[in-house]
């Protein structure tokens, strides 16, 4: 599983973004966005997947992004050890690390734009900008570039 592969090199970074091979991304957007947050702060944030019933974890072709201090939770508290952690091959890998996550306390953010979009998105290009804008944000940051909208945990 890649989450403890890169954990091996946990000093050499101070965030870490997985996204499916046919992910496009605006890595430059990308690291505006992470240069605006705090290094230390304790959260994963993504696309959040709500196409099945009772899912809710960030989808894994959109992209999600956690910090280094997420990773070492995952490793060193949650994969394998905690009882509300799946078992890997009994899922698939956003929704096992989003459960691993939020089982060690992660919450899970959505990011938006200054227009209420979503900041990583799952489809093509064209579709973002057909998407509604959300009824509300609920701004949990002080960073003006990103308002953020915790995801309910039901």
């Amino acid at each position: 599983m890649s989450v403890r592969a890169v954990y091996r090199e946990l000093s050499n970074f101070d965030y870490y973004y997985r996204a499916d091979d046919d992910t496009y991304a605006f890595v430059e957007n990308l690291f505006a966005l992470l240069k605006k947050l705090n290094t230390t702060e304790v959260f994963m944030t993504g696309y959040r997947f709500t196409h099945e019933p009772l899912s809710n974890h960030f989808d894994g072709g959109a992209g999600y992004v956690f910090p280094r201090e997420v990773l070492k939770r995952l490793v060193e508290q949650s994969i394998g050890r905690h009882d509300k952690c799946p078992s890997y091959e009994d899922t698939r890998d956003d929704l096992f690390v989003c459960a691993c996550a939020k089982a060690v306390g992660v919450p899970l953010v959505d990011s938006l734009d200054e227009g209420g979009r979503p900041l990583f998105y799952y489809e093509s290009v064209a579709k973002y900008f057909e998407t509604s804008r959300p009824s509300s944000t609920e701004i949990i940051s002080d960073n003006p570039f990103i308002r953020r909208k915790r995801v309910s945990e039901n």
